[in-house]
This record gives C-alpha cells, structure tokens and sequence, in this order.
C-alpha cells in the first residue's frame, strides 16, 4: 500500500511573543525533521503585515507527527507559554489543502480540529 505523504505547517508570528526566543524554536523545529516521522521539511520567512516564519513537515503519519510536536514543542518547551501566544498550525485533510485542519490557533476562541479527521 502507497501511502501518501501529508502536509503539517506551523506558522509562527513573532511580534505577538516579543519575549518569544525565535533562535530556541528553530533549533527545535529543526530537531524535529530528524524524526523517522518526517520525510520531507521546508521552512521560510516572509513579512505579510507582520513577520512570520512558517515549518512545513511532510509526513505519512499526521497523527505521530502532531503528538511529537504536542510533546515537544507545545509541552515541555521551556518557550512553549510564549509560542502558544504566536502560533498557528495547520494540515492537510483528506482532500490536501482543500480541507485543511485547523489544529492550533494562538486564538483560543477559533475552533481546533483532530487528526482523527484524515
């Protein structure tokens, strides 16, 4: 069975976490992409209104993946207060981007979908 890699991205705007240590969540960021979970990575900066960085994961597990960056970035990070304030995250769905799914929004209020969508 082919299985088909699936886009992960997590879009970081800085100004929202000033005491936010942009240098420490790459570092982490890029950890990551060591991972048998992902097979492909891209990240870029661009200025849209406000800076941004955005960290696109290219996976088969979506599921494995978004835990490992629950646990590693959002959990026990000792920036992970700060990156709450400044992040969204967001993945494929079963029609690719065309279905997205909203996992993290630094708005609490947004609805969040699960993986368990795909």
């Amino acid at each position: 069975m082919l299985l088909m890699l699936k886009a992960l991205s997590i879009q970081i705007q800085p100004e929202r976490a000033p005491e936010l240590n942009v240098a420490e969540v790459k570092r982490s960021l890029e950890a990551i992409t060591k991972s048998a979970l992902v097979q492909r990575h891209d990240f870029n900066e661009g200025f849209d209104e406000t800076r941004y960085l955005n960290f696109t994961f290219g996976t088969e597990d979506l599921k494995g993946l978004w835990s490992l960056i629950q646990s590693t970035i959002f959990g026990d990070a000792p920036f992970a207060e700060s990156l709450a304030k400044a992040s969204i995250i967001v993945c494929e769905g079963n029609d690719g981007w065309n279905d997205y799914l909203q996992l993290f929004h630094f708005d609490p209020a947004l609805p969040r979908d699960s993986v368990d969508a795909t």
